[in-house]
């Protein structure tokens, strides 16, 4: 999004600090809320280790990992750092080529990394510059994370899906984001990852369309400087 919106005229950083604050919200509420508020049991401590994965399962996860990733960005995926070894892992377990989940150390890993690269955006901002977009940001994550939650439990009972996993799929986080917190979760990973990369895809492609759109139609309500004389 601020790659689209520099394009078409936007400031990239008042764009990236406002996705910034979102994930970061996002990031912070949900889990907030569903664990000490909304009654969820964290998933309990003693997963998967390193040993409890084989050899050739441990090379097939990283030749994911490692192919997937080059794939993602050598064809620029939306998302491609995730969509891709995404993809080739979806491959490779549903053809049954392997059945094995990443170790619950690699997990934290991610989730501490992933972390403090969100917080590392913030370096050299200062409320005196960015409070107003702080302000709006903070607005409309909160309004997206009502109608999300909202929508979750009105729909979630009636198409048989979990409210939890709904939320996460619906809410207005990363998709990295969202996936590693529906794993973290212990959440249908897949059911949340697709709906964020569908997202991400059809923001990607109808966003710039619908804000050249909404430009022609400005310009076309705005008075020439002959009209107005």
């Amino acid at each position: 999004m601020t790659a689209v919106g520099s394009d078409n005229g936007g400031n990239p950083q008042t764009i990236a600090l406002t996705h910034t604050i979102r994930v970061l919200i996002v990031a912070f509420v949900i889990p907030f809320l569903m664990v000490m508020l909304a009654g969820y049991e964290r998933p309990t401590a003693g997963g998967r280790t390193m040993i409890d994965v084989s050899g050739s399962d441990l090379g097939v996860l990283a030749a994911c990992c490692l192919v997937g990733l080059w794939a993602g960005m050598k064809f620029k995926f939306p998302a491609g750092a995730l969509a891709g070894p995404l993809a080739l892992s979806a491959i490779f377990h549903i053809t049954g080529l392997t059945a094995s989940s990443p170790p619950d150390i690699l997990v934290s890993i991610a989730q501490v990394v992933l972390g403090a690269s969100v917080g590392a955006r913030f370096a050299g901002l200062t409320l005196a510059k960015t409070g107003k977009t702080i302000g709006l940001a903070v607005v409309a994550t909160i309004g997206m994370l009502i109608l999300s939650g909202a929508g979750a439990m009105l729909i979630g009972p009636l198409i048989n899906v979990e409210p939890l996993a709904l939320l996460l799929a619906l809410a207005p986080g990363g998709v990295t984001e969202m996936s590693l917190m529906a794993l973290a979760l212990d959440q249908d990973i897949a059911f949340v990852t697709t709906h964020h990369v569908v997202r991400i895809a059809l923001i990607v492609m109808i966003g710039p369309a619908v804000f050249a759109a909404l430009e022609r139609l400005r310009a076309r309500s705005t008075p020439t400087t002959e009209t107005r004389e």
